[in-house]
């Protein structure tokens, strides 16, 4: 059975512009309850403000709402898979590689500055495995580090190609890739999607100063 809010999105999303009122009336639940679920909905970004409708005669204007895309979702999985497909029928596996290597560079760092990069180098383990997991968490990975025996980890919390990682394993790579760009350190890949003592999943990277990595 669906909750009043989920009642509520999909009536936005299939109606929009919508207000408070016209829930009320639809749903038959009180605009006060019609407000109380659109706070939550927006608060979750699951919709968006569209301006506001006024009324015919004096009174104030009424706030209108509509889907927001993450509420409509979209296909960038579908589209990333595709050309990873066309990526991987138009060469072999080095060209493959190349072109991972490629992607991790420009994920990276897509202001791309040599000196910057240089400056990166000449820092210390620690803080460049910190300024890593500030980028990684704008890239939506959840990441953290941690020393370890021998060498330092890098944690990502999140996978953000989890719609298409199964069908796409090379991502990994990429994501190996990314690492060594970010840390100019060698990182090799130690548990994938594994679940922690809570159930969560991870995968877990192991940090070693030296040679950077060219194959998984």
């Amino acid at each position: 059975m669906k909750t009043s809010r989920q009642r509520v999105l999909e009536y936005v999303q299939a109606h929009y512009p919508v207000t408070a009122a016209d829930l009320s009336q639809a749903l038959r639940m009180t605009e006060a309850n019609a407000r109380h679920h659109l706070a939550i909905l927006q608060g979750l970004g699951l919709i968006q403000p569209a301006g506001q409708r006024h009324p015919r005669e004096k009174g104030r204007p009424s706030r209108l709402f509509m889907p927001s895309e993450k509420s409509l979702g979209d296909n960038l999985d579908q589209l990333a898979a595709a050309l990873l497909e066309m990526v991987k029928e138009q060469g072999d596996a080095s060209n493959l590689d190349f072109t991972l290597q490629a992607l991790a560079v420009r994920i990276a760092q897509p202001n791309f500055s040599m000196v910057a990069h240089q400056d990166n180098r000449s820092r210390s383990l620690t803080h460049r495995l910190t300024n890593a997991v500030q980028r990684l968490n704008q890239l939506h990975y959840q990441a953290r580090w941690e020393a370890w025996r021998g060498a330092p980890r890098l944690i990502l919390g999140h996978c953000p190609y989890a719609a298409i990682i199964d069908q796409h394993p090379e991502l990994c790579r990429m994501d190996a890739y990314l690492l060594e760009d970010l840390v100019q350190a060698h990182a090799q890949q130690t548990s994938k999607l594994t679940a922690d003592s809570k159930g969560a999943l991870h995968c877990i990277f192991r940090i070693e100063e030296g040679q950077k990595q060219r194959s998984m």
